[in-house]
């Protein structure tokens, strides 16, 4: 039974709801969806859409599931508070954690008030470790790994928007790490990245460490490695 019934909407509109404690924050203060703060720092006008998160894990499982083989294990790549994990157990993909270090999950780790906030670090069954991406080929990040799933190795990798936020540099650092954790075997491919294509409109921020490139461009980057538009489900292998 999942800590979290994604499939009540108003789970979905709960899980977003972040109050914001952080002083320097334009919207300190006030209790909003996690989206609404990603549309205001990241200026990402879909950010706050519903929808669209409910659309982005269908991609992602549109994808995954012809290939996937009972007993598979997944990792996702910057998960926030889980909701993809959900998504995917709900959808018959059971064995699959997360990992993440957002500022928010930091913010929030020791707040009990709220059931869904902080969940990675007061409810160790809802598979979530808080540690950095990048640190996936540390002894330390894989003994949390062993002691919550029983293994380091996973036969699929998926970051969530996350390499939108990562300098070249940064992603080379996470992919090398990712490949780590990948089993024994298995093709580059089945490491899926998440991504925001910027001709859906996505608007650049020059003072933010964002990016927003096209499939193109991202494919470019890391072309042995699965991409999926977190728009318009494209997927490139």
């Amino acid at each position: 039974m999942p800590l979290v019934d994604w499939s009540i909407e108003a789970t979905w509109q709960q899980a977003y709801r972040v109050p914001i404690r952080d002083q320097a924050h334009p919207l300190f203060g006030q209790s909003v969806t996690y989206g609404r703060m990603l549309a205001n720092r990241y200026e990402n006008p879909y950010a706050d859409d519903l929808a669209h998160y409910k659309k982005r894990a269908q991609f992602l499982i549109n994808h995954i599931q012809p290939f996937y083989t009972p007993g598979d294990r997944a990792l996702i790549v910057g998960c926030g508070y889980g909701y993809l994990l959900e998504a995917l157990k709900i959808k018959g993909i059971p064995n699959v954690w997360g990992i993440d270090l957002s500022s928010y999950l930091e913010v929030h780790h020791n707040d009990v008030a709220d059931p869904l906030t902080g969940m990675a670090e007061r409810h160790p069954g809802s598979g979530i470790v808080w540690e950095a991406a990048q640190d996936l080929d540390k002894n330390r990040v894989r003994n949390k790994l062993v002691t919550m799933t029983g293994d380091w190795h996973f036969d699929w990798i998926v970051t969530e928007e996350v390499v939108e936020s990562l300098t070249n540099s940064e992603l080379t650092t996470l992919a090398n790490a990712m490949e780590t954790v990948l089993s024994s075997g298995l093709s580059l491919k089945r490491i899926i990245n998440v991504v925001a294509d910027h001709k859906e409109g996505m608007r650049h921020n020059p003072a933010l460490p964002m990016r927003w490139l096209s499939m193109d461009a991202w494919v470019a980057l890391a072309p042995q490695y699965t991409w999926v538009s977190s728009f318009t489900g494209q997927v490139v292998t």
